[in-house]
């Protein structure tokens, strides 16, 4: 995928009541691109600001491992930053030492192979800030509709 893309957030409960953020990319669900993967719970993405880029630029855990692990085992991350009223995804990778959205603050607990991101054969996105913005907000207002 090359160019701008749109973005959206589809909230759905699965396992029970926990609501995750299936994330797409002109409208498909991203964990289409990525086996063995599922969408993180919403709280995550949503709640802690995952998705809002901040300067300097970080690496986010936004896909977790579907092997029941769950969050903390694998992750699908990516750098996300913002320039020129656009929103850029890149360096897509895999990361173990995350225990949700946000990277650890205590990096140093973690030994170098669970430090190091090992890249993953999956293109960068670029989305227009507003319209990306737009759909974030959209999302965390039904979340909180839903949360009891």
């Amino acid at each position: 995928m090359s160019g701008l893309t749109t973005f959206g957030i589809d909230l759905r409960t699965e396992r029970g009541r926990r609501t995750v953020a299936v994330l797409l990319v002109d409208g498909v669900p991203l964990v289409r691109m990525l086996d063995g993967y599922d969408p993180m719970p919403a709280e995550e993405v949503l709640g802690t600001g995952a998705l809002v880029p901040v300067d300097p630029p970080q690496r986010v855990a936004l896909y977790e491992c579907a092997c029941g692990g769950g969050v903390g085992c694998a992750n699908v991350s990516w750098v996300i930053s913002e320039r020129r009223g656009r929103v850029r995804w890149k360096d897509a990778a895999s990361v173990s030492m995350y225990g949700g959205a946000l990277p650890p603050e205590d990096v140093e607990d973690f030994d170098e192979h669970e430090r190091r991101p090992r890249p993953l054969d999956i293109p960068d996105f670029t989305f227009e800030a507003g319209q990306y913005r737009a759909a974030i907000s959209r999302a965390r207002e039904v979340f909180a509709e839903r949360r009891p």
